[in-house]
């Protein structure tokens, strides 16, 4: 059903909420998945290190991904600044009036 999957946080706060969410959730299951491996392999602390070290690395990439500097990033889509995009510039912005000449034509 399309219409039951919530929609992505649009302010900062709810993508960083998400996002330490996420990270503490890979951590403790990747922990909790390598303590019942070693309760059934005999290996005590060894998987459940390996456990915690795969969830920190898995929750390190998921915070790099939605950081700062990142189209996915924690900017909300009425703070991002479009004058920094190329495709963003308006017809009237200061690169296409110096493209042009004072009689409007293209110069060079």
């Amino acid at each position: 059903m399309p219409g039951l999957r919530p929609s992505r946080p649009r302010t900062t706060w709810g993508r960083a909420y998400e996002a330490s969410i996420e990270a503490v959730i890979s951590v403790v299951l990747a922990m909790l998945g390598g303590y019942y491996a070693d309760r059934y392999f005999g290996t005590e602390p060894v998987l459940m290190f390996i456990g915690l070290v795969l969830g920190g690395v898995a929750a390190v990439r998921r915070l790099l991904k939605i950081g700062p500097g990142t189209p996915a990033g924690p900017q909300t889509m009425e703070g991002r600044d479009d004058a920094a995009r190329p495709e963003a510039r308006s017809e009237g912005s200061v690169s296409t009036v110096r493209e042009r000449g004072d009689d409007g034509e293209r110069n060079g």
